[in-house]
């Protein structure tokens, strides 16, 4: 079998199948990739041009490793498993939404796009066991829905050409496990691509951000870790269970504190929430410009556009919609969007009043600083009415809280020779949520009523006293932990 050798910044050289080549990274669907933005954070680190395309790549690279791991330690995996488990993870994006997950909801809800995989399972008959799993259960993204979906329609004959189950690989992208133990080899895998902690998918995008938007912060041993994966068989029911060796202890945390640094450092950081919210409304405003006062927004961001053209209006068709088209669809008619030219042009017409939750704490520390953040709609009730009196005009608020991962009980297990234990149990230093029972959000101002800030500032605080002295604001007991950031070198797969 011959392979060609992709070059990549992070890991290197990643050989691929020629034979995987031809019959997926170079088709339509796949080469779209190398028009979608891995992440949503180029207004802030300008390096961070990278794509979904590198990216699928990388995963595919380290799901060898891993897989290689696995097959020196369990005989007999069949052929099927080993080429579902590589073609999922090569394809687990290949319906992913413009502009990293700006436009994450709009394609559908999760509900809605999976009824449409269901309605495809039930025709082809091959999983009947999944028919009955109910969506609500569904620990998948919407894009991930749209990849699987495509797995078992356009890309069928090709995964079955390279000797992969479809509904295998749709279940490994989105992350639905078998019920039965006979299939728990195949579990082991799925959660392998689409787990809670540890997978394929998100080895390579730790690193693969860290390298291109250059922060240094968290540095994950990608290799330590993937060798330290085994399988462990259960001697009476014959099941399999990941456990892993009590030397990848450090590289575990390390995997979800550097997915929380991301989380709160750089996609909830005031910059990126504001282009964020600039590029949305301005596509909102430019669908509500073609259809009407109440616009659908899944005329433009139809999954159907992945088989064959799709018509948003008349004159107006989209095929696998990529971030180039919603650029020229908004230059196309750009009259009348103010927020797309101050998008395109970064001048920005607003600006915050705390960059950052620890800025609002300093702030009004003498009003209750943290503890103000656990009153029920402080932002919207309290402040902003304060705000727009004083500027005369409305202002605007985005989130600014993360939902923080964490190592919660049955995640991962850890070998330390005679006994095989929790994960949870060990009690290792980690990143406290502070964000528990809190919600901080930004408060953003006309640049023009900047001279007034002092007064908003004053006024804020007036309305501040006192409120934290109410009986149902208890302060939090848990503090985040010092962390000292240090300058470290990338670890190479």
């Amino acid at each position: 079998m011959n392979n060609k050798q992709f070059l990549d910044a992070v890991h290197g050289y990643i050989s691929v199948p020629e034979e995987i080549c031809n019959e997926l990274i170079d088709t339509c669907y796949f080469q779209r990739l190398r028009r979608i933005e891995q992440t949503s954070s180029r207004s802030l680190f300008p390096c961070a041009h990278h794509d979904r395309f590198v990216h699928s790549l990388g995963v595919f690279h380290i799901g060898q490793k891993i897989y290689n791991v696995i097959e020196e330690q369990v005989n007999g995996i069949s052929p099927a498993i080993k080429q579902s488990y590589l073609i999922a993870c090569l394809l687990h994006d290949c319906g992913h939404s413009p502009f990293s997950h700006t436009f994450e909801d709009d394609f559908g809800t999760k509900e809605e796009l999976f009824s449409h995989y269901i309605k495809v399972q039930r025709i082809a008959q091959d999983d009947p066991e999944i028919l009955s799993f109910k969506a609500d259960k569904l620990d998948a993204k919407p894009h991930e829905i749209v990849s699987a979906y495509l797995c078992v329609t356009e890309l069928y004959s090709k995964i079955v050409n390279l000797g992969g189950t479809p509904s295998l690989v749709g279940r490994m992208i989105m992350g639905i496990p078998y019920n039965s133990d006979d299939k728990s080899l195949e579990n082991c895998f799925i959660s392998l691509l689409h787990g809670n902690v540890v997978d394929a998918d998100r080895l390579d995008y730790v690193c693969r951000d860290q390298w291109a938007l250059g922060y240094m912060s968290y540095s994950v041993d990608v290799d330590r870790l993937i060798n330290a994966i085994t399988l462990q068989k259960d001697s009476d029911s014959g099941s399999y269970q990941i456990v892993y060796r009590k030397n990848a202890l450090t590289e575990i945390q390390a995997v979800i504190d550097s997915k929380n640094f991301q989380k709160t450092q750089i996609f909830m950081h005031h910059q990126v929430q504001y282009e964020q919210y600039l590029l949305k409304e301005s596509v909102d405003e430019l669908m509500r410009k073609l259809l009407g006062k109440n616009p659908d927004t899944t005329r433009l961001f139809n999954f159907r556009a992945f088989i064959s053209p799709q018509q948003v209006v008349e004159g107006t068709e989209i095929y696998l919609l990529a971030d180039d088209d919603i650029i020229h669809l908004m230059k196309k008619h750009i009259g009348g969007f103010p927020l797309f030219r101050e998008w395109l042009s970064r001048e920005y017409e607003l600006i915050p009043l705390w960059k950052s939750r620890s800025e609002f704490i300093v702030l009004f520390q003498s009003e209750g600083g943290k503890n103000l953040l656990q009153i029920s709609n402080l932002f919207e009730n309290v402040i902003k009415p304060v705000v727009e009196s004083i500027i005369k005009a409305p202002c605007l608020i985005l989130n600014g809280t993360p939902k923080l991962d964490s190592i919660v009980e049955g995640d991962i297990k850890v070998n330390f020779g005679d006994s095989i234990v929790d994960y949870s149990i060990l009690d290792l230093p980690h990143m406290i949520d502070v964000y528990r029972n809190q919600v901080f959000k930004y408060v953003y101002i006309p640049r023009k009523a900047n001279s007034k800030r002092s007064l908003i500032m004053k006024k804020i605080k007036n309305a501040l006293v006192g409120l934290h002295a109410e009986k149902d604001i208890k302060p939090v007991e848990n503090q985040l932990p010092r962390v000292n950031y240090k300058r470290v070198n990338i670890k190479k797969v």
